[in-house]
């Protein structure tokens, strides 16, 4: 009697059991399945034209979305904290803030050198001349004057309008006076985007007039001054200069710190840090094509932008979506980014919806530059 009465009470336990086991496999075996189907290794990529990229701001900068566009915003390293980039945080208070140039941190990225160096200037607030027209000398050929080629030994004396010991000529160049030099500085940067780690050698710009002309620069501020005063100037210069040699200044010391290797390192640390924590996830060969549409509100049009990928893309998006909800992707197309929509679940599906977008001529020009890029493979 009493182990048929402990059987009928097991009963309903293991038919509940059932439907618990039944409904715990009908929501995770999906997710399992989906999982499955979506797993997979693949090499990292380099950037293309049109390029859905990942951010970690925890590195020292934010997205900012302004006039209708996405810009990063470089900071103190510790200024930014991964979750709380808002637009009121990044343009209020007294943080040091300085916009990054994504189209050339992308194309460095990609191997361009030159582009890689603008994006090394911008993030180290080396500003590039734009009204002068310096001469132009790469470090390795400083190097080759200061080691005695006579040639570029008179030609970099005559570019800076001194000699290599701080010695003042017995001419005067308004150009050297002027503009002086800029040193074109190979700053190596480790990049480990798009496949194994690899150096890319970012060609850096920095511009350089030795303390003689400084001087001159000086003693001419602020006042009226044509040719003639400026060569009895720099005659006055001269000869204080060669009363006190004690006083010339070690040009060869001066430009040999411009690209001191321990500058290299300074100049090449803020510019890696963004880099390697910037992950190209799409580009356009993950993309089979795009379209948009329109919808009215209270603030005017508004448009969404739909994104349809290769099972390729889907299952890269998915794979660097599914532990980074709550982050931000950017939309890169031709070096704009034109959207910077959040992580708000694992993106698993086969096309991508990016809405509340307002310009709709960057939507447009992203869904023909997506579609032409298509047309030709």
């Amino acid at each position: 009697m009493s182990r048929a009465l402990n059987r009928n009470f097991r009963t309903p336990y293991k038919i509940a059991f059932g439907f618990v086991l039944l409904a715990l496999l009908a929501v995770y075996g999906y997710r399992w399945a989906n999982d499955y189907m979506l797993s997979g290794t693949f090499a990292p990529i380099a950037p293309g034209q049109v390029n859905v990229v990942g951010v970690d701001t925890s590195a020292g900068y934010g997205i900012l979305v302004e006039n209708r566009a996405a810009k990063l915003v470089a900071g103190n390293k510790d200024a930014f904290k991964a979750g709380t980039m808002d637009e009121s945080s990044l343009e209020g208070g007294s943080t040091d803030k300085r916009f990054i140039p994504i189209k050339e941190m992308l194309k460095g990225i990609g191997g361009d050198g030159e582009a890689l160096g603008f994006f090394v200037m911008r993030l180290n607030d080396i500003k590039d001349p734009e009204l002068s027209s310096p001469a132009l000398w790469k470090a390795e050929d400083i190097e080759k004057a200061i080691a005695g080629d006579p040639t570029l030994h008179r030609k970099l004396a005559s570019d800076i309008n001194v000699e290599l010991d701080g010695t003042p000529l017995d001419h005067i160049s308004k150009n050297a006076l002027y503009n002086g030099i800029l040193v074109d500085i190979p700053v190596p940067i480790q990049v480990n985007v798009g496949g194994p780690p690899r150096t890319i050698v970012a060609r850096v710009k920095r511009p350089y007039r030795p303390t003689l002309v400084l001087d001159v620069e000086r003693r001419l501020k602020d006042r009226n001054y044509d040719v003639h005063t400026l060569t009895a100037e720099y005659i006055n210069a001269a000869r204080e200069l060669k009363a006190h040699p004690d006083g010339r200044e070690n040009v060869v010391k001066s430009l040999r710190a411009f690209y001191a290797k321990s500058e290299q390192m300074s100049m090449a640390e803020a510019a890696t840090r963004v880099i390697n924590s910037v992950t190209p996830v799409i580009t356009e060969n993950q993309i089979e094509s795009a379209r948009y549409d329109t919808q009215e509100s209270s603030k005017g049009k508004r448009f969404t932008l739909h994104i349809a990928l290769t099972p390729e893309g889907r299952k890269r998006l998915w794979q660097f979506s599914r532990n980074r909800i709550g982050s931000q992707l950017l939309l890169v197309v031709d070096g704009v980014a034109i959207a910077a929509p959040f992580i708000q679940h694992g993106l698993s599906e086969g096309e991508v919806q990016i809405s509340g977008m307002e310009e709709e001529s960057l939507v447009q020009d992203a869904v023909d530059t997506i579609n032409s890029k298509r047309a030709t493979k």
